[in-house]
């Protein structure tokens, strides 16, 4: 039981240090601003899950992008073609998803899931 206490500590202990970088901030902002946005327009239970999902997918590969980007400085902090490209895999995740995001919002927003 101790060791599973530890386990979620941890993660909780991750999720602070995701809400500190600047990043996955500016993630949530966004994410709230749908959220607020949303209960104004007032999105039916289906549209909620879309939306929800995708603002946790949008968020979830921005943390595991800082992650990485993290490790990939540890190990080299210089100019490094190989982990460069790396990176840029972190980061095009992150446009996915949120290209993903924006599809989702124009969908509703038509009415193509009403």
């Amino acid at each position: 039981m101790v060791s599973l206490f530890k386990k979620f500590k941890a993660a909780f202990s991750g999720l602070g240090c995701a809400v500190k970088d600047k990043s996955v901030r500016l993630q949530l902002v966004f994410a709230a601003a749908v959220l607020v946005f949303g209960w104004i327009y007032g999105f039916s239970g289906e549209e909620w899950l879309w939306i929800v999902s995708a603002v946790f997918i949008v968020v979830l590969c921005e943390m595991v992008n800082t992650a990485v980007e993290r490790i990939c400085d540890l190990i080299d902090p210089h100019l490094n073609v190989k982990i460069k490209y790396i990176k840029d895999l972190s980061a095009g995740c992150v446009l996915l998803a949120s290209l993903y995001a924006v599809v989702i919002g124009c969908m509703i927003l038509k009415g193509v899931l009403r």
